[in-house]
């Protein structure tokens, strides 16, 4: 996230700290990574932990606006999310924040108007992250260390994806759907409970 910079703060302690933003959005070019520019440090970081203990924050800025997920996840969820209610809708293009009753100007893709362009893609996000996270975890597995490893899941917040009128944004005015969050914990040796 460009706001995690090293210059923040937030790499002290840390013997290594990448925050190397390879790729620029798609309409405000600011640097942002895609999941698989963080996870493939992830596992190269992995190399020095073998049999050690070590911490390792994996941070994943997807799904964030402008929800641009890699070719092929925005059309996986598309259909779904055009058969919903509201799927067609065409909402006009607002100001950057808040998304209320409009597409926040840094969302705004390819001309597209319809709710279901951009809930496709948001669930496209998630969906391409939930598979580079799985792709992290099966490298630990591959490597001995997936029964040794402490993993934990958690997310910042969530969006609004049409809820209350506020589209595609966080913050403004938060409800369920923006704070409920998962966290998930995998225990060594603990088996799985809510």
């Amino acid at each position: 996230n460009f706001v995690l910079k090293a210059s923040s703060g937030l790499g002290r302690g840390f013997e290594r700290y990448d925050d190397a933003l390879p790729r620029p959005e798609a309409v405000r070019r600011w640097p942002g990574p895609s999941a698989r520019d963080a996870t493939d440090p992830a596992i190269a970081l992995l190399d020095g932990c073998t049999g050690l203990r070590c911490f390792v924050w994996v941070h994943y800025q997807d799904p964030h606006g402008p929800y641009d997920p890699p070719p092929g996840w925005r059309e996986r969820e598309l259909a779904r999310s055009t058969r919903e209610g509201d799927g067609a809708r065409q909402l006009p293009v607002g100001a950057d924040h808040p998304g209320r009753g409009a597409i926040p100007a840094y969302h705004f893709l390819a001309g597209r108007h319809d709710v279901a362009y951009y809930r496709g893609g948001y669930r496209g996000e998630v969906a391409y992250v939930d598979a580079e996270i799985g792709r992290l975890l099966a490298e630990l597995s591959r490597r001995g260390e997936g029964e040794r490893t402490l993993a934990v899941l958690a997310a910042a917040h969530a969006e609004a994806l049409g809820e209350r009128d506020l589209w595609f944004a966080h913050g403004e005015w938060l409800g369920d759907e923006q704070v409920r969050v998962p966290l998930f914990l995998r225990v060594p040796g603990r088996a799985p409970a809510r």
